[in-house]
C-alpha cells in the first residue's frame, strides 16, 4: 500500500510541478525548481526500499504518460 501511495504522490507531484513552475522552465524538462526531487529524498529516507520501488513505479508512469520512452513497448512485444 505504501508503494502505491509513493508512486501516486510522485506522479501527482510531477504534474503539480509542471502546473506551478512551468514559467521557470529553462528548457523542456529542466526546471529551476523541481518538487519531485524533494519527494524522492523524503520517500527513500523515510521508507527505504518501499519508497525506492514507489519512486520507480511513479517514474515509469510519468515516462509512459509523456510518451518519451518505449519501455512499455519492449515488454509488450
Amino acid at each position: 500500500m505504501l508503494i502505491l501511495a509513493v508512486a501516486t504522490i510522485y506522479f501527482l507531484g510531477f504534474h503539480a510541478n509542471e502546473v506551478l513552475f512551468s514559467y521557470l522552465e529553462h528548457h523542456r524538462g529542466a526546471h529551476w525548481i523541481f518538487l519531485p526531487a524533494g519527494l524522492r529524498l523524503l520517500s527513500i529516507l523515510l521508507l527505504g526500499a518501499k519508497g525506492a520501488v514507489g519512486i520507480f513505479l511513479g517514474s515509469l508512469l510519468v515516462t509512459w504518460q509523456l510518451g518519451e520512452s518505449s519501455l512499455m513497448g519492449n515488454f509488450i512485444e
